[in-house]
């Protein structure tokens, strides 16, 4: 395996703070918050630590993080830190000639991941038609390795330019001596892809990454999704606005609602088992929420709710979940899931010919989110019961009506109707293949639509990494335990246990976003 890419760990550094709608003109002399490619500038999380890789072959920065966290107040909660935890890039090149969209430079990233060990898609999200996409890994490599060896092995199979005549980085230093070594990390992956529409020049391409050992993922999550956040790059001649927004909680309980639709085909009997295995995941972090949740469950076969406790479609039973998730394999061979949840669905106030089973049972509740999550090893094969009407991904009840989608499915192979229609609806969709991965998918499908259930939007399309949260005027950390999470794709800030405010209480976020240059 090779190893690791020139790298420095030195002091933290202080947030970036928004202070009120001044616009300015985007410098970065003397800001240790912001790192410069040739063509992008990319603001990085509190507590990272950079240095430019001399290698004329890579255009970028290394990044690390680790003990230097300990002293930050919303330090990580790790047993015990090493000198690296973490270790990130952020690396500009032009495509290869195989990529014409970011979807392509994931499908690099994801070869070379594999070229390392076992890989597996555990959240994917296209946040910019095709020109932005956010993802995590979970990864277990042949052999035992230490983060920087995974993250130089992955930078230099990806992130230098084409012409690059080893492959390789001129000066990788050793890993540091208090690395941890381990065959299982997870890896978040952020993809810029800029379309240069010219014959003459190629298109160019930005791509971060991070990776963690897996049993302190958690922990390091806000680092990890911070430095590899596309919503944190600007480009030269960009202006950069600082804003504020002010908000009074209701103190009302949000609601949230979710609709499972489980491929019940011969083939599914494994898939239906880790799913179920996993509702105790995705119930916690849902409750650690503070959401009044709702989970329904039909078929790929039939719009009709299972109701395995015979007292409703719609639970907020764990153990009936549970239950309602696992509807055997005797089913159709023809796996319509999208039809089926379009038909659940269909409400006659919103001007459709009939009720479906879940609006017939009065859901989503008013008020409520609503959360489509989609299982199954099959394309969708919609047209074979709407009479040769091909489904439209763009233009349909779940995008009309701010239904977010999220599929569980064979990214490689099948589920591409699936996919599209989770990016049309700022879901995200995860790969069906590895069983063993269901409990992180679950957990971060959780997460997401935790936040898609907040009523506190923002105005603008935030540089992420700016986000101060205050509720009373106290600074309140990124958390999904005890603090914020956001969601890039609804621009929603979303509270989680503790933090979570009481009614009356003022909360302000500071941020700051990009203006793009005419």
């Amino acid at each position: 395996m090779k190893y690791a890419a020139k790298y420095l760990l030195a002091t933290a550094t202080a947030a970036l703070v928004g202070c009120g709608g001044d616009t300015f003109d985007f410098d970065t002399s003397g800001s240790e918050d912001v790192l410069s490619t040739n063509s992008y500038n990319v603001y990085v999380p509190e507590g990272m630590d950079t240095i430019t890789v001399k290698d004329s072959y890579f255009d970028g920065f290394v990044l690390g993080a680790g003990s230097s966290l300990a002293s930050l107040p919303s330090a990580a909660v790790v047993a015990e830190y090493s000198d690296r935890d973490v270790v990130a890039f952020i690396a500009e090149r032009d495509a290869y000639s195989s990529e014409i969209d970011a979807e392509d430079v994931v499908g690099t990233v994801e070869s070379a991941l594999n070229l390392m060990g076992n890989a597996s898609a555990v959240f994917k999200q296209d946040i910019g038609s095709g020109n932005e996409i956010i993802a995590t890994y979970v990864l277990t490599t042949y052999q035992t390795s230490s983060v920087t060896e995974v993250a130089t092995s992955l930078m230099e199979d990806v992130a230098l330019a084409s012409d690059s005549e080893t492959g390789e980085l001129e000066t990788p230093p050793e890993p540091s001596s208090g690395e941890a070594l381990t065959t299982d990390f997870q890896v978040y992956v952020g993809v810029f892809y800029e379309d240069s529409f010219s014959i003459s020049e190629s298109d160019n391409v930005l791509i971060l990454a991070a990776v963690v050992p897996a049993d302190i993922a958690s922990a390091y999550s806000s680092i990890s999704r911070g430095v590899t956040s596309t919503s944190s790059v600007s480009q030269a001649g960009d202006s950069i606005v600082s804003d504020s927004e002010t908000f009074t909680a209701s103190g009302s309980t949000d609601l949230a609602d979710f609709l499972f639709v489980i491929d019940n085909s011969g083939s599914m009997s494994d898939d239906q088992d880790a799913i179920s295995q996993a509702v105790d995941s995705f119930v916690n972090v849902i409750s650690t929420s503070g959401l009044d949740a709702r989970f329904g469950t039909i078929t790929t076969d039939s719009s009709v709710l299972r109701d395995s406790n015979t007292d409703g479609g719609f639970t907020s039973s764990t153990t009936e979940l549970k239950l309602d998730v696992k509807p055997g394999t005797s089913g159709s061979a023809t796996e319509t899931g999208i039809y089926f949840a379009e038909q659940a669905l269909l409400d006659t106030t919103a001007g459709d010919s009939s009720n479906g089973s879940v609006t017939t049972e009065g859901y989503p509740r008013a008020n409520a989110s609503m959360s489509v999550i989609i299982l199954s090893d099959e394309d969708d094969q919609y047209s074979s019961l709407s009479g040769g009407v091909t489904f439209d991904t763009a233009d349909n009840l779940f995008v009309d009506r701010n239904y977010q989608v999220y599929s569980i499915v064979s990214t490689s192979y099948y589920g591409e109707d699936y996919i599209d229609l989770s990016n049309a609806t700022f879901g995200s969709y995860a790969d069906i293949t590895n069983l063993s991965a269901f409990d992180t998918i679950m957990q971060l499908i959780a997460l997401n639509a935790g936040s898609a259930s907040s009523r506190i939007v923002l105005a603008q399309p935030i540089i992420r990494n700016t986000l101060e949260v205050r509720v009373n005027g106290n600074l309140v950390a990124e958390s999904s335990q005890n603090g914020w999470q956001y969601n890039e794709g609804l621009r929603t800030l979303a509270f989680f246990g503790t933090a979570k405010p009481e009614a009356g209480d003022s909360i302000k976020v500071n941020y700051e976003y990009v203006q793009t240059a005419e």
